[in-house]
């Protein structure tokens, strides 16, 4: 497991720890919730990107293998 990964494990183990109920006050126990929720929204959109990311990466890399393999049949056949 890499440590990206294991950090976004130790993260959503750690959200789902918090017991809202256990605040007493309404109000910071409603903001607390609404935290939570933002960073589960976030995680989730973090993960869309990087999967994105890694996508235009690896299409990237196929452009790059077939100009290049383009240019060598260009030096060598004329």
């Amino acid at each position: 497991m890499t440590q990206k990964a294991s950090a976004e494990n130790l993260g959503s183990e750690l959200l789902q720890t918090i017991d809202t109920e256990e605040i007493a006050d309404n109000s910071m126990r409603r903001t607390v919730e609404i935290l939570l929720n933002l960073i589960e929204q976030q995680q989730v959109e973090i993960k869309e990107l990087r999967e994105e990311n890694q996508k235009l990466r690896d299409e990237l890399y196929l452009r790059n293998v077939t100009l290049n393999l383009k240019l060598i049949k260009l030096v060598l056949f004329g």
